[in-house]
């Protein structure tokens, strides 16, 4: 990523290494609340995921999000849930849940698997939707509106 925010030649061919940009476009337009990112690679050991982030600015409002989509509030950091047959991985912090879902059987990579569970999961989400925060990672990493609107066009 150049220094002015704008994409260079560089991070687009990391960006795009596995994932084309009408493969991108696509899952783009199937989930309305995940949103796909980018590992940040090289030493981090981090990895691909779809990642989806609720405001919950007090422990009574990360409850009452966590009942409403039907996962018994238990707080373990970091956590993984069932959510409509799907794992997925749960993090409370600075006001905010986040969840992410990667392919169990590549868990560094986003398949289409990943993806269908991801599809999956969003309807669950609907009683906490008022709360989405997009981009839940505010950076380029982040496929999102923001960030690549032309993939949403």
């Amino acid at each position: 990523m150049a220094a002015d925010g704008v994409p260079d030649a560089r991070w687009l061919a990391y960006l795009y290494e596995r994932h084309s940009p009408a493969e991108l476009r696509g899952w783009a337009n199937r989930l309305a609340v995940f949103r796909f990112c980018r590992a940040f690679g090289g030493h981090a050991n981090d990895s691909d995921q779809l990642t989806a982030a609720f405001a919950v600015p007090t422990e009574a409002d990360l409850r009452e999000a966590l009942t409403a989509i039907g996962v018994v509030p238990t707080v373990a950091q970091p956590g993984w849930v069932r959510i409509a047959d799907a794992d997925v991985h749960t993090w409370v912090s600075g006001g905010r849940l986040t969840l992410t879902i990667s392919d169990a059987d590549s868990p560094y990579d986003v398949t289409e698997a990943a993806v269908r569970a991801a599809e999956a999961v969003e309807p669950v989400l609907a009683p906490i939707r008022a709360l989405v925060i997009d981009p839940p990672l505010d950076r380029a990493h982040c496929i999102c509106p923001k960030y690549y609107p032309d993939l949403w066009s």
